[in-house]
C-alpha cells in the first residue's frame, strides 16, 4: 500500500510541468518561425510548379505531341471501324448458320435466364 500511496504521490508531482519565465517569449518565437517557414515553403511550391509546367509545355510542343495524337486517333478509328465490320460481318453468319445454330441461340438464351434467376434467389435469401 506504501508503493500505491507513494506512486499516486509521484503522479501527482510530475502531472503538471511547472511553467518556465519564458514561456511566452519561448512561444512567441516558434509560432512567428513557423508561419514564416509555412510563407517560404509555400512560394518555393509555387515557383517549383510553374518552372515545372513551363519544362513540360515546351517539351510538348517541341515534340510535336498534338500532331502525333491526331495521328493515333485516326489511325484508332479506323482500326475500331475495320474491327467492327468484321464482327458484323461473322455475325450475319451465325445467325445463318442453319437449324443447329437457332438452337445454339435458343440455349444460350435459356442459360443466361437460368443464371439470373439463380443470382436473384441467391440475393433474396442472404
Amino acid at each position: 500500500m506504501v508503493e500505491r500511496d507513494f506512486e499516486t504521490q509521484l503522479e501527482r508531482m510530475f502531472a503538471q510541468a511547472a511553467p518556465m519565465p519564458d514561456a511566452d517569449e519561448f512561444t512567441a518565437r516558434v509560432e512567428k518561425r513557423l508561419r514564416r517557414d509555412w510563407r517560404v515553403r509555400t512560394l518555393v511550391i509555387g515557383v517549383a510548379g510553374v518552372a515545372g509546367g513551363a519544362v513540360a509545355v515546351s517539351q510538348s510542343l517541341g515534340l510535336g505531341l498534338g500532331h502525333r495524337a491526331q495521328a493515333v486517333a485516326v489511325s484508332s478509328t479506323s482500326a475500331f471501324n475495320n474491327l467492327y465490320d468484321q464482327a458484323a460481318a461473322q455475325g450475319g453468319a451465325l445467325l445463318q448458320g442453319g437449324a443447329g445454330v437457332g438452337m445454339f441461340w435458343i440455349a444460350s438464351a435459356l442459360m443466361i435466364v437460368a443464371a439470373i434467376v439463380g443470382a436473384t434467389r441467391a440475393l433474396d435469401e442472404s
